[in-house]
């Protein structure tokens, strides 16, 4: 990769990018593709200016090295061919992993492959596909009730403490931040589960702000907002916390005649 003729001529910082994509799309494992990232998260989560992410990613593009969808999903092209081989036994694993991470699980233990398992993988004989499908048949049909489906919080849940008319007007603010001018539910949803973790009465005090300042028109998105919320909630603390008075006994004071004692 560092020799290929669509990489060795860009800046060090559209290099650096390139293998941070790789990397991301390895980690989510969607075959190539990223989902909630837009230029200033991409910008934030590696260090990179945003003119350098923009200038990549529009390279990036013109060189047929990813597709920018509409929804604002980025897809490395040809991504997962270039991953090498993969056993039907590592798929099985990776479509687990994928369906914990959708039910919120975070799974710390793992059960390791016993040897006869081990064996069978390392002979070439690997469970059958109708084997996989009916693992991946049971699993889709876990009830509801059962701790392995918990359900993701609904756009309703999320939305709960925000006024109707204010978050309608933060989310025509944030999708017109988007070059298609839309905002998938993906994003949409990602940004109001991060505002979760402030009080109602920080979000709307941040989103009017971000609104009366016109934060959209300057290309501003959510990532924008989720520190105006985070500095208002430092702001808001430092208010309720108390101030510490100093006393002065009689006795010091009667010591120091004519001084002024703070």
């Amino acid at each position: 990769m560092p020799t290929d003729g669509k990489i060795l001529g860009q800046p060090i910082a559209v290099r650096h990018l390139w293998t941070c994509l790789i990397c991301l799309a390895k980690k989510v494992d969607d075959h190539g593709a990223i989902h909630g990232y837009d230029v200033a998260l991409l910008s934030g989560a590696f260090n990179i200016p945003r003119k350098s992410v923009a200038t990549g990613l529009t390279h990036f593009q013109a060189a047929r090295m990813v597709e920018l969808d509409p929804d604002g999903t980025i897809r490395l092209l040809n991504f997962t061919k270039r991953q090498g081989e993969v056993t039907l036994e590592e798929q099985r694993a990776m479509w687990r992993d994928r369906q914990d991470r959708k039910r919120g699980l975070v799974t710390r233990d793992k059960t390791p492959l016993s040897p006869v398992t081990t064996s069978n993988v390392t002979q070439g004989r690997h469970a059958s596909r109708a084997e996989v499908e009916e693992d991946q048949k049971e699993e889709k049909d876990l009830p509801a009730s059962s701790p392995s489906a918990q359900p993701l919080p609904s756009l309703a849940e999320l939305s709960d403490g925000w006024p109707s008319d204010l978050l309608e007007r933060v989310h025509q603010a944030i999708a017109s931040t988007r070059t298609s001018g839309a905002m998938a539910e993906g994003p949409w949803r990602g940004f109001l589960m991060r505002a979760r973790q402030f009080t109602p009465e920080i979000r709307v005090r941040a989103a009017n702000e971000y609104l009366d300042r016109a934060c959209a028109a300057e290309k501003k998105g959510e990532a924008y907002l989720i520190g105006m919320m985070r500095g208002e909630n430092a702001r808001s603390q430092l208010v309720r916390r108390p101030t510490a008075h100093l006393q002065v006994s009689d006795k010091l004071q009667s010591e120091t005649p004519g001084r002024k004692v703070l």
